[in-house]
């Protein structure tokens, strides 16, 4: 046995009691493999086994004795622990909690910005109610301010002709944007712009009165002080009789 160079193993399941391998030639240096007993590769698993070797001599000759203490090995086998799925478990939890991390730092986020939007809103509001001197909801304000900038990101497509270029404006025409039925942003502006215009035509209307007046009551003092029927007396009750005439228009157009 000391000068053989080959052997045979076999493995026998003791729980089942058969032989789980025929004999298998093997070398001192290649050794016996016992890998493929784990249940992940197709084996049998864990459990009792005994493994027979003997050895070959030159001249072929076998070993026919087996003994406990030189060439039978009874040993419990336990398979390899699962190093690739462990890994890939650990791998996918670390990548779930990050995930889950960022994504609730972004809602908190999300949610802070909300926030901050929501209490400008209110102050806006407060301004806004302040100047129309109503009592409405701000939250009706807030939806309704949503609603127009979403409106104003949609793209409108617009029909090109055939025959013109992309891009290019056609002379005669205008480009007009249609009202899609929202309140204006700017209706304290455009009440003051009105007030304003009204006042240019008070103004115009009491210069045109005045003027009126002052003539008709020139050429009417006139040709009385030509004639000798008016003095500095009746021009002064003639200038308040004018002065409350005017003074009743103006109230009636106001």
């Amino acid at each position: 046995e000391a000068s053989a160079h080959l052997f045979e193993y076999k493995v026998v399941d003791v729980t089942e009691r058969s032989d789980v391998t025929p004999w298998i030639l093997t070398t001192a240096e290649r050794g016996a493999d016992v890998s493929w007993l784990d249940d992940k590769k197709g084996g049998p698993g864990r459990g009792w086994y005994i493994m027979y070797v003997r050895a070959i001599d030159p001249s072929g000759n076998k070993d026919f004795q087996y003994s406990s203490e030189t060439n039978v090995y009874l040993w419990y086998y336990v398979p390899p622990l699962p190093w690739g799925l462990i890994t890939g478990y650990i791998s996918s939890f670390v990548f779930l909690s990050l995930v889950l991390f960022f994504e609730y730092r972004r809602r908190k986020r999300k949610a802070a910005l909300e926030r901050y939007a929501i209490r400008r809103m209110r102050r806006k509001f407060k301004l806004h109610a302040m100047s129309e001197g109503g009592k409405t909801d701000w939250r009706d304000y807030y939806l309704k301010r949503d609603y127009k900038e979403n409106d104003r990101r949609k793209k409108k497509i617009r029909h090109i002709p055939e025959g013109t270029i992309k891009g290019k404006k056609q002379k005669g025409k205008k480009n007009t944007k249609k009202m899609n039925g929202i309140e204006k942003r700017n209706e304290k502006g455009n009440e003051s712009m009105k007030k304003d215009h009204e006042r240019k035509i008070m103004r115009r209307r009491k210069r045109i009165e005045r003027m009126k007046n002052h003539s008709m009551l020139s050429k009417q003092t006139k040709q009385d002080e030509h004639k000798g029927k008016v003095n500095h007396k009746d021009k002064e009750r003639l200038r308040r009789k004018r002065a409350r005439q005017r003074h009743r228009k103006m109230k009636k157009i106001k």
